[in-house]
């Protein structure tokens, strides 16, 4: 019983994990989308309270060749670290550019080694023309004053 009631609670209440898409741009054609996927993860603290957070899931490069929108290229969380030490994940896309499969993203990135003991951690945040393709920076257009900058 003591098990059932939690468990209840979470199915009834849709605590968990949900994708939903942030942003989404559409290239000059139309037929060419970039979304940004985050996902919202939801905590039931007590009987009257929940506590809810969002965080980088991935980003899809979207398709239309036959009237239905297909994902073409997927760089999920994991891929989004590219081999680097530090957090790093996707905060805002502004644009994609299908004909050469890059677009402008702003990423976000940890100041220490994700193995790092430090429970300080700053984000840094920048604007980067970013190749869908290869899954790595072109360019650094620039690093932002704030994280709400834009571009």
């Amino acid at each position: 019983m003591r098990i059932a009631i939690p468990l209840l609670c979470l199915l009834l209440c849709g605590c968990g994990s949900k994708r939903f898409t942030r942003e989404e741009v559409t290239d000059w054609t139309g037929s060419n989308r970039l979304a940004l996927i985050n996902r919202e993860r939801s905590e039931l603290m007590d009987s009257r309270q929940s506590r809810r957070w969002f965080y980088f899931d991935s980003v899809g490069w979207r398709t239309n060749a036959r009237g239905s929108w297909d994902d073409h290229i997927v760089i999920s969380e994991a891929a989004s670290h590219c081999g680097r030490p530090r957090t790093r994940w996707v905060s805002h896309i502004h644009s994609l550019d299908a004909a050469n499969g890059t677009a402008i993203i702003k990423v976000a990135e940890g100041d220490v080694p994700m193995a790092s003991p430090s429970t300080r951690i700053h984000f840094i945040y920048s604007w980067r023309e970013w190749s869908l393709l290869t899954n790595g920076e072109v360019r650094l257009i620039r690093t932002c004053a704030d994280p709400f900058e834009k571009y």
